[in-house]
């Protein structure tokens, strides 16, 4: 992407990495892993400005030889940052331009934008023609279609077969979208809505419910008896952007068999008619219901981009340009949620479009990471001209995944770079010239200083502050119980901190509506703009399988869950709950259990622990409830008699039933810490993890301390090892933690609730 200092190209069997900075690279690895996360390059090199190097990846070895063509990660390196990372290969998914000899022009600024702020494949199909552009993750793919190359409609009929070589060439999901389209950075944002399809493709929404073409709602009186379609129901998607996944191929070739109908070509000539037309009527047809969204707006020049980007946002549902004088009539709608804006389109002179993107990019990469360009020599009592022989440096100070300074201008003179930690000690110090950067590999939050000496004297001396600023905080765990845990402390940094924080979870619809103050975005979200970065999770040293204590600032093994957060944040620990929706519901006379988890060392492993404990509810009047998705017998863990599943459907649906119940019995599961989170009281029975692990709060804890504890907090977890007990594994021994633990001393701590 626009922050990659090198970019990478894929040659037969081997990898070329280009430095595309004016700057040295040093000390940096070039690593490409296949599939199976096996080195096919681990190498230690520099790179000159503007040099190439190639790296021959290692052959197929055994039973990988079947998968020799899979998808192969590439990441390099930097004095350990990361500074470019690319996926060659990948059929996940992929940009889809079209284009012919007349509309190329406009097309490349297309292609220019999706070069610089993605690096997902671009599949640019040239209808009648041979392209020799070349940009990064393009490829030029000729395309013949059916019918007259001097048919001013011949383009109209593109997108379906084009669509349908794409799914064939086995890409999972695509974005197609329109050549006299300039992107913005967020682009990538449009694989988001992947999650939204199910029947149907997503499709940019028409600011009217209804089309009106020559005095004629559309679909005219010809095509609707053609299609059998009486009506116009449902509102008209455009397809100057199409999401779509193999699971339209069925669709896509039936509208393709449409377009090239002997019926479309005599309506064509009559009847207003093009492609998203008949997709529409299809869709209609077969009942699919739309997703439509504003992904795109629709402008003239240059001021109706200004006008988006420095418009102050009122609380009105829409802003139409044309009330401003600006925009094409009828047409530039500005949703309230502009950041679902992807792109601009409209602009067919490349000259426009092309000024379109250059002021894109100084909007949103231009001054991005809130870069205050400092001059240092501004503040300096300065005496005579010897500073003013000299070219003036600039600053730009962040934060974002660690300590990062760089200096632009002043290459001919050096420089002494610190990072101190709050107490003022050093924590990473490094000679640099100008034009060059330095940064530390620590990525947790301190009040950190940084300074920048020259000839000895001190030029450059600035705290970190936050106050104002934009902090994105993203939560690498997908684990419900991680999520409730580490969530609330990014309210508690924001409040703590008077900052604007960006905040990306796995579950954002649990707290949203909740946290009014904070924005959420979707994990993998490109966000403009930062200052500061910090990544929330359990991050361990792969060489030695120890906390990597350049990101978790202490041992998160000995520390609660919830501290985990907290240490990474700088923030002091103390439990807080997190806010979800809880409706009002009345009490019932009813117990949730929760039984299931993601290893077996989690479980409750005495054989008849949870008969016993039911049997006692039951025989008090209680009705009992299984809230785990997984069945029956799952891994051989056998529900309960007589207690009744819940249907599996929305986490919302399980905390509203939850809610009805007097208490909730679990083990260290992310339902233990949901029940927790609704405010119910938690029974929770586990010896895998140390009792200070989950919250203490409404929480009764049921450990045997007598037999083999606590290993969760001791070893690095075996996630792919569904019988990982590290120390008795395979012995009489395994899972001694919870096979100890009876039903009677679980009914003892029950009645303590009465």
């Amino acid at each position: 992407m626009h922050t990659d200092k090198v970019k990478s190209k894929k040659i037969g069997n081997s990898i070329e990495v280009e430095n595309i900075t004016e700057q040295l690279l040093e000390n940096c690895i070039v690593s490409v892993r296949n599939i199976f996360s096996g080195a096919l390059t681990f190498e230690k090199a520099s790179f000159l400005p503007g040099e190439k190097k190639v790296f021959e990846l290692a052959g197929p070895s055994t039973f990988r030889d079947e998968w020799s063509d899979g998808q192969k990660s590439v990441k390099v390196y930097s004095n350990h940052k990361l500074i470019h990372s690319k996926t060659f290969d990948d059929k996940t998914k992929c940009f889809v331009v079209i284009s012919n000899d007349k509309f190329e022009k406009i097309a490349e600024q297309l292609i220019i934008g999706l070069s610089k702020y993605s690096n997902v494949d671009i599949l640019h199909y040239t209808i009648g023609y041979k392209s020799n552009l070349n940009y990064r993750y393009l490829r030029n793919i000729e395309f013949d279609l059916k019918g007259d190359l001097n048919d001013p409609q011949y383009m109209q009929f593109a997108k379906p077969p084009v669509f349908l070589d794409v799914l064939n060439r086995g890409y999972k999901a695509a974005v197609f979208i329109d050549a006299d389209i300039q992107v913005k950075s967020n682009v990538d944002d449009l694989f988001n809505y992947i999650g939204q399809i199910e029947d149907g493709p997503v499709l940019h929404k028409s600011p009217h419910e209804f089309s009106l073409v020559n005095g004629m709602y559309v679909p005219g009186p010809m095509l609707s008896e053609a299609m059998d379609i009486q009506k116009q129901t449902a509102p008209q998607g455009i397809t100057n952007i199409v999401i779509f996944n193999q699971n339209h191929k069925e669709l896509f070739t039936e509208w393709e068999k449409i377009c090239f109908s002997k019926d479309i070509e005599r309506i064509r000539k009559a009847e207003f008619l093009h492609d998203e037309l008949l997709l529409n009527c299809l869709m209609w047809k077969k009942g699919v219901k739309p997703k439509l969204y504003f992904l795109t707006l629709n402008v003239s020049n240059i001021e109706d981009v200004k006008f988006f980007y420095h418009n102050k946002k009122e609380y009105i549902y829409q802003a139409d340009l044309n009330n401003y004088n600006l925009g094409l009539l009828s047409q530039s709608i500005i949703n309230y949620e502009s950041e679902t804006i992807c792109g601009f389109h409209c602009v067919k002179d490349p000259e426009v479009a092309k000024g379109i993107n250059n002021y894109i990019y100084k909007q949103e990469v231009g001054y991005n990471f809130s870069e205050e360009i400092l001059d240092f020599y501004d503040n300096l009592e300065i005496t005579g001209d010897r500073f003013f022989e000299k070219s003036k440096p600039l600053i730009i100070n962040h934060y974002v995944d660690g300590p990062f300074l760089e200096i632009r201008g002043g290459e001919d003179r050096n420089f002494k770079v610190q990072f101190l930690d709050g107490k003022l000690n050093t924590i990473y110090e490094s000679d640099i010239s100008g034009n060059m950067w330095s940064g530390s590999n620590i990525k947790y939050y301190d009040d950190y200083t940084t300074r920048i000496f020259e000839n000895g004297a001190l030029i450059y001396n600035e705290k970190i502050n936050l106050k104002g600023k934009k902090v994105y905080i993203a939560l690498g765990s997908s684990s419900l119980g991680d999520t409730l845990a580490w969530f609330p402390y990014a309210e508690e940094f924001r409040k703590k901190h008077d900052c604007h924080v960006v905040v990306s979870t796995f579950m954002n619809h649990l707290f949203k509506d909740q946290y009014p103050d904070l924005e959420f975005v979707n994990p993998g979200t490109n966000v403009t703009g930062l200052y500061a970065m910090y990544n929330i999770g359990w991050y361990y040293d792969d060489s030695t399988d120890m906390p990597d204590l350049s990101r978790n600032k202490a041992d998160f093994r000995a520390l609660p869950l919830q501290q985990t957060a907290t240490e990474i944040l700088g923030l002091d620990f103390k439990e807080v709950k997190p806010r979800i929706k809880v409706p009002q519901v009345e009490k019932k006379k009813k117990v949730g259990l929760g039984i299931h988890s993601t290893t077996q060392a989690k479980y409750w492993n005495n054989p008849t622990g949870w008969q016993e404990v039911t049997d006692y509810l039951i025989s008090n009047g209680y009705e009992v409830v299984i809230y785990s998705k997984e069945g029956d017998d799952y891994m051989g863990n056998k529900f309960p008699k007589g207690a009744v599943k819940f249907p599996n459907g929305s986490i919302e649906s399980v905390i509203e039933d939850m809610a009805t119940c007097e208490f909730f019995i679990g083990i260290g599961s992310g339902l233990s810490w949901l029940a927790w989170a609704v405010g119910i009281p938690v029974v929770l029975i586990s010896g895998f993890s140390e009792e200070y692990s989950e919250p203490s709060e409404n929480v009764i804890r049921i450990i045997n301390k007598s037999v083999c504890n606590g290993c969760f907090n001791k070893h690095r977890l075996d996630a792919g090892d569904w019988n990982w007990c590290p120390i008795h594994k395979g012995a009489e021994r395994m899972f001694e933690c919870t096979k100890t633990i009876t039903g009677e001393m679980v009914i003892d701590k029950l009645k303590e609730l009465k």
